[in-house]
């Protein structure tokens, strides 16, 4: 996830494929494709920004960021253990 300003995110195809969905306090609005369930970006209500999963630009690689954590999501759990 990268933050960027609002001004500055522009969803350049796919669009059409987006949905929303709001969590528990409901300040943010986080977007996913309704075809792979990918989060794509969310957008926070008190900020003026975006943070976007660095994943969905073709452009863009995390290789290509100076300070960046770097976490395997497949390494994660959701089952607690014993």
């Amino acid at each position: 996830m990268v933050m960027v300003d609002r001004d500055k995110l522009e969803v350049t195809k796919g669009a059409e494929n987006l949905t929303e969905y709001q969590f528990n306090t409901k300040a943010a609005i986080h977007y996913f494709c309704k075809t792979c369930g990918i989060y794509t970006h969310h957008q926070k209500r008190r900020d003026d920004n975006y943070a976007f999963n660095i994943g969905c630009v073709d452009s863009l690689s995390v290789d290509d960021l100076e300070e960046v954590m770097k976490i395997e999501g497949s390494a994660f759990s959701t089952v607690e253990s014993e």
